[in-house]
């Protein structure tokens, strides 16, 4: 690469394709394009923190983007599991309160459920 910056538009034009082939090699389904945007944030942090001396442009670009497209898709896969988790213990929690003949629970009752018991959400919600 020569010593010219290149603009933004530039950047896109000629690294999008790459960000949707690192997707799809991923296997990962991208109907908001949110790991496209993910990928693209990374691919222009990586423009920016480029050193020449340290290898070629394409190689850090393609690792960026595939490790920042890994990040996203672990904190997916904690959010769900966080997810899950709060709705087994509501689950679990309004057996409990409910009468047991019950098999259905409202809406109404699930939330006021919650609200007698806060750290029900914030238990399981933990990134931690």
């Amino acid at each position: 690469m020569t010593n010219k910056t290149l603009t933004f538009e530039e950047i896109y034009q000629q690294n999008k394709r790459r960000i949707y082939y690192l997707i799809h090699s991923m296997n990962l389904h991208d109907p908001h394009q949110e790991y496209f945007q993910e990928g693209f944030c990374a691919m222009w942090n990586a423009y920016k923190q480029y050193d020449p001396d340290k290898g070629l442009m394409a190689t850090y670009f393609n690792f960026m983007i595939r490790n920042r497209l890994i990040d996203l898709l672990r904190k997916e896969n904690r959010e769900k599991e966080n997810l899950q988790a709060v709705l087994a213990q509501l689950n679990t929690e309004s057996r409990k309160a409910l009468h047991p003949m019950e098999t259905s629970h409202s809406l109404t009752e699930l939330s006021e459920l919650l609200l007698d018991n806060p750290t029900l959400m914030s238990n399981n919600l933990n990134p931690d």
